[in-house]
């Protein structure tokens, strides 16, 4: 899943052990030989074992926004209303001319991703 790889490197939570896949395309397995190698994960782990703390926050930081929306029960139940009933009328009329950009993209901007 690399563009989860790419949230959580840019939110300061992690490392990457290899390569990260540009895409996943029709692969199951887009990593090539030598991608992940034990010199990259030994890398990837002593540079957060060099600042675990920085990790630590960020992931906690993380971690409280989540729980301040209601958890995974909240998530859960969002997308079984989405699906049952859809997400048009959660979103402002004019909000992509507004924001120049998705709804969720707009989420993402105020939670400060």
């Amino acid at each position: 899943q690399p563009q989860n790889a790419q949230l959580l490197l840019a939110a300061g939570m992690g490392e990457p052990i290899g390569k990260i896949p540009t895409s996943m395309g029709k692969l199951r397995n887009p990593y090539a030989d030598g991608d992940v190698t034990a010199a990259t994960v030994r890398d990837a782990v002593c540079k957060i074992r060099g600042n675990y703390a920085a990790y630590v926050a960020a992931a906690s930081s993380l971690a409280a926004a989540a729980a301040a929306t209601g958890g995974p029960e909240t998530a859960v139940q969002e997308v079984v209303w989405a699906a049952r009933v859809g997400t048009e009328h959660r979103r402002a009329r004019h909000f992509s001319r507004v924001m120049g950009s998705s709804y969720h993209r707009g989420l993402a901007v105020a939670s400060g991703f």
